[in-house]
């Protein structure tokens, strides 16, 4: 191979991105490419970003989620939503606070049947070997004391 290779990808300016933090909006932008051979445009994400997942998740941060998702169990979506534009200074749907709640009770729920399967299945065993126990001892019929008879 030589020292100097084609490009295959061409530098087509950036695309501006928001990203939603507990701390008020952030703004960058990121570089866009257009691959040569087959003339397609795409971005590279950084390291950073693809940890955070938030852009994957409505470019809302991990700590804006749980302040919105705190706010909605106090009080009603809008009402959580003016909240958080008041104190905060970061417009966030009322829609989008629900969804946040949703995508958390799911989780939730998910944890709570593990726990529940976890607990439950030595229980239901430990109970299982107690009946067969008791039905494995036979029963002893009662005895009359010869006092006892009429």
């Amino acid at each position: 191979m030589s020292r100097v290779q084609k490009k295959r990808a061409i530098f087509k300016g950036y695309q501006q991105r928001q990203l939603k933090t507990k701390f008020g909006p952030t703004f960058f932008a990121l570089p866009r490419l257009k691959c040569q051979p087959c003339g397609r445009l795409f971005q590279l994400n950084s390291g950073c970003l693809a940890d955070l997942k938030a852009l994957a998740e409505a470019n809302i941060s991990p700590g804006l989620k749980q302040v919105a998702i705190h706010c909605a169990a106090a009080w009603p979506y809008r009402q959580a939503q003016q909240s958080i534009q008041r104190l905060i200074g970061v417009s966030i749907s009322h829609q989008q606070i629900r969804q946040l709640c949703l995508q958390e009770a799911t989780k939730v729920e998910v944890q709570e049947q593990a726990d529940f399967q976890q607990a439950y299945e030595p229980a239901l065993v430990e109970t299982v070997e107690v009946l067969v126990e008791k039905q494995l001892r036979p029963k002893k019929p009662p005895q009359i004391r010869p006092s006892e008879r009429v």
